[in-house]
């Protein structure tokens, strides 16, 4: 249990250490749809919105921009009270609220699956009420913010959250650029007072190394907790400014994922000291088995690999006109491609994964269990090369055919 309240000061440094990860994170996403951060008013999340803003690239960098300047401004303040008006409502009272041993604290659409998958649902989750969770939470026992944080803790939030991202807005260099990054800061401040007053012994997250990751370590070296992670999408070497401390247990897909949430995610002190467990990495799959129509093809998608699908689909369709495409959209992708859609089959059946003879993914958790299925994957490069294209095109089997049943 926590002996001493994190000062707003200690907040706002924890903050900056999570910031610079978040920023890398971005600058590899401005370099995968071929665009400059300063074009775009150093827009955080830019390959989520990539599809609408590539249309209208000169007003859409003029308004990103603007919107930039503005927000620096003091926009954030009725932005942070309007996030705050939405959570007081449902205030708690003004005791700390006790998880247990353990929290499975479910910060994105599919943490509750992945923790459940990894430890069970037996012990306390932790939701927060601006995340979607299409699937469900399976856990029997649930808290929230509502449950934990009183009018007056709201109210030092929306506090904090104003002050630090005034401090943020004056900075000179690259949080300055990075400004709109503060988007979050409210609620990131509103999940670390709740997550301060839980008393627990440990955290279950989801989160590798983004801001709610470096947030959650952090806190448990304060409060002298453990943390475990439940791996959410394959991970491909990356700078990282800020590592992870606290995390003694990982449960991973295989020996290569270890390997590198050791190489690049943790800090030298947890690697020494994480234990490591393998999941389950199996997927339920729909649709009729092969020989029973065209060869199907599943495209992996994010937008930020839009660039390399469209080639991929503009060279296979051209070579095998036969194959149907089938389209699985990242779950937290606001839109598809205008350009995909007209040619695949969009599929958005939650929980379940269309059935196919081969698949086309960049390095995410999907197509590794795909390939773990047995079914043909090929995992395209960031920079895919032609010659990457045509290896892909050429993997696509033929198509079965049924067996004929033979006159006696």
């Amino acid at each position: 249990m926590l002996r001493q309240r994190i000062s707003r000061l200690q907040l706002a440094a924890i903050y900056l250490r999570a910031l610079r990860n978040e920023i890398e994170v971005d600058i590899d996403g401005y370099k995968a749809v071929g665009a400059r951060p300063e074009d775009f008013g150093f827009l955080p999340r830019l390959s989520g919105i990539w599809p609408r803003l590539k249309g209208a690239p000169r007003l859409s960098s003029s308004g990103a921009r603007l919107l930039r300047g503005i927000w620096k401004l003091g926009l954030f303040i009725p932005f942070f009270i309007r996030q705050y008006l939405s959570l007081v409502r449902n205030a708690a009272s003004s005791e700390p609220a006790a998880a247990g041993p353990s929290i499975h604290i479910l910060l994105s659409a599919l943490a509750p699956q992945l923790i459940a998958n990894a430890q069970g649902t037996t012990a306390t989750a932790f939701t927060v009420p601006w995340q979607r969770y299409p699937n469900g939470v399976p856990h029997s026992y649930r808290i929230t913010i509502g449950d934990v944080l009183t009018r007056r803790d709201l109210l030092n939030c929306l506090l904090d959250a104003i002050a630090i991202a005034r401090r943020i807005a004056d900075r000179k260099g690259m949080f300055a650029d990075w400004h709109l990054q503060t988007y979050t800061l409210f609620r990131w401040i509103c999940v670390a007072r709740a997550l301060e007053k839980i008393q627990c012994n440990r955290m279950v997250m989801a989160n590798h190394y983004d801001r709610w990751a470096i947030l959650i370590d952090r806190l448990a070296r304060q409060t002298g907790r453990s943390v475990a992670i439940a791996q959410h999408g394959i991970e491909a070497w990356r700078r990282l400014p800020t590592k992870l401390r606290s995390v003694d247990t990982l449960h991973v897909y295989n020996r290569q994922e270890a390997a590198l949430f050791k190489q690049f995610i943790l800090s030298p002190e947890a690697v020494e000291a994480v234990e490591v467990f393998f999941l389950d990495n199996s997927i339920r799959l729909a649709g009729a088995k092969a020989g029973n129509g065209p060869t199907r093809v599943v495209i992996v998608g994010h937008p930020e690999h839009d660039v390399n699908q469209l080639r991929f689909l503009h060279a296979a369709r051209k070579a095998r006109p036969d194959v149907q495409f089938i389209y699985k959209p990242h779950p937290t992708a606001r839109s598809v491609n205008a350009d995909i859609e007209a040619v695949t089959l969009v599929w958005d059946e939650p929980g379940v994964f269309p059935r196919c003879e081969f698949v086309f993914s960049y390095q995410s958790t999907l197509g590794l269990q795909y390939r773990d299925a047995g079914i043909p994957t090929f995992i395209h490069d960031r920079d895919m090369s032609d010659s990457q294209v045509n290896v892909a095109v050429g993997s696509i089997p033929e198509a079965v055919q049924p067996l004929r049943p033979t006159n006696a």
